[in-house]
C-alpha cells in the first residue's frame, strides 16, 4: 500500500501521455508514489505507453466502457484513495510538469497536517493562471482561482469537498467548487506555475486557437526544489 498516489487518465493521445511522462520522470522522490492510470478502452498505443513506464511503481486500470472526461478522473481518484492512500497528486495526460512539481506536492502534503488545514484550503494547484514570468519560484500563495492542471489533494479534502461536489455542475467537474471557494475556501498555488498545458489538439474542451489564447503566455518554472514558503 502506498501512502502517496498519483493518478492520470488518458484516452487516445499517446504522444501527449509520453511527453507528460518524460517530464514526470525528471522529478525527484518518485519512489514515494505509485502512479495509477485510468485508461479508456480505445487505444492500444496509450495502453502500451503506460505499461512501459519503468521509473516508478505503476498500476494500469483499463475501464470496461468509456467513462468520459468527468467520470474517468473521479473513478481513478476514488480508486487511489480507496486503496489506502492518504495523499493524491492528480495529473492530466496533456499537462507537462516542472522538475520540482513532486517536491512542491510533498511540501503541500506535509503542510496539510497542520490543524484545521482542510477547513481553509481546497487543494494544491500546480498551475497559476497569472504566472506570466515574474514572481518568486519559492513563493506559494492562497488563491481564489481554481485550476485542474495538476492538483494535490489529501484524503480528507477528497472526502470533504471533491467526492460530494464532483457531479454538481453540468458544465464540468472543475466548475463544481466555485461555490465553496466563494464562501472563503482557498486554493494553494505556486506564484510561478509548476505545470503547463500542452494539449492543443484532440482534446474535448480546447482547440488550438482557444488553447493558445488561454495558455501560450503562461510561464512554468522548471528548476529544482525550492525552499517553499506560504506568502
Amino acid at each position: 500500500m502506498f501512502e502517496y498516489m498519483m493518478t492520470m487518465t488518458a484516452a487516445n493521445r499517446a504522444h501527449y501521455v509520453q511527453h507528460v511522462l518524460v517530464s514526470l520522470a525528471n522529478n525527484d522522490n518518485l519512489d514515494k508514489f505509485k502512479l495509477l492510470f485510468g485508461l479508456e478502452p480505445i487505444s492500444f498505443e496509450v495502453e502500451k505507453v503506460c505499461n512501459d513506464v519503468n521509473f516508478m511503481a505503476v498500476s494500469v486500470n483499463k475501464n470496461t466502457s468509456i467513462y468520459g472526461v468527468r467520470k474517468n478522473p473521479y473513478e481513478t481518484l476514488k480508486a487511489a484513495f480507496d486503496s489506502g492512500a492518504k495523499y493524491g497528486l492528480y495529473l492530466e495526460d496533456d499537462v507537462e510538469l516542472s522538475n520540482d512539481a513532486v517536491d512542491l506536492a510533498l511540501w503541500y502534503f506535509d503542510k496539510s497536517t497542520e490543524e484545521g488545514f482542510s477547513d481553509k484550503y481546497l487543494c494544491l494547484n500546480l498551475y497559476n493562471h497569472e504566472s506570466l514570468g515574474a514572481g518568486d519560484p519559492a513563493a506559494v500563495i492562497a488563491s481564489e482561482k481554481f485550476s485542474a492542471l495538476g492538483m494535490g489533494i489529501t484524503k480528507e479534502q477528497w472526502e470533504k469537498y471533491f467526492q460530494p461536489l464532483w457531479f454538481t455542475d453540468p458544465r464540468g467537474w472543475d466548475f463544481c467548487f466555485s461555490d465553496a471557494i466563494s464562501k472563503g475556501l482557498k486554493v494553494i498555488q505556486p506564484e510561478v506555475s509548476r505545470s503547463k498545458h500542452i494539449g492543443r489538439f484532440g482534446g474535448v474542451h480546447y482547440r488550438a486557437n482557444m488553447h493558445d489564447h488561454l495558455y501560450i503566455n503562461n510561464q512554468m518554472w522548471n528548476g529544482k526544489k525550492q525552499e517553499y514558503f506560504l506568502k
